[in-house]
């Protein structure tokens, strides 16, 4: 918060045991620090090492949540995926789904990630498709990665609407349509 600037104890993070012995023996409130590994930051906690194998599911970049496409056209999904770990990974399956309203899958595909460093950030690009009937979808993505240690990171999914492109004869103004 704004005024409590520790750190919960148990707490998973980088943070914990990140730090470099530099002659520094006490943290902000007074409390020793590990001799040999403290922790980054003012504040010395009880919390756990980040995890070896962690991926996570970060950014739906195209379509955007809460994009509206046209039907009939196609777009190649795109998704962020980050190395939250602490390790390497190789071969990382990174996954797309777009379902219909009554939740049916309308798109389901993989893309790999050859190698993701510790804290790096892949963009992934998934085969083209399109949707052909108007309305609103969700829209997730996800990481499969054998050993993940923080499944919570795993997914993230938002929504799009798909809407019929205009044609034809089409009045606007006062008393029309589209006013």
């Amino acid at each position: 918060s704004n005024t409590d600037l520790h750190i919960p104890a148990g707490t998973s993070s980088r943070l914990e045991a990140g730090g470099a012995a530099v002659g520094v023996a006490v943290d902000i409130d007074a409390e020793m620090r590990n001799a040999t590994t403290p922790d980054i930051g003012a504040d010395e906690f009880a919390g756990q090492p980040a995890p070896a194998h962690d991926m996570a599911a970060v950014v739906l970049v195209t379509p955007a949540n809460g994009a509206t496409l046209p039907t009939g056209g196609n777009f190649s999904p795109q998704a962020k995926f980050v190395n939250a770990g602490t390790s390497a990974e190789t071969n990382v399956t990174g996954r797309y789904r777009i379902f219909d309203a009554m939740m049916g899958p309308v798109y389901n595909q993989t893309a790999i990630i050859a190698t993701i460093a510790p804290l790096q950030g892949v963009t992934a690009t998934f085969p083209s498709t399109s949707i052909t009937t108007p309305g609103t979808y969700t829209i997730q993505a996800s990481v499969e990665l054998m050993g993940d240690l923080n499944a919570t990171n795993d997914s993230i999914s938002g929504t799009i609407n798909a809407v019929a492109p205009l044609g034809g004869s089409i009045g606007v103004g006062t008393g029309q349509a589209y006013t």
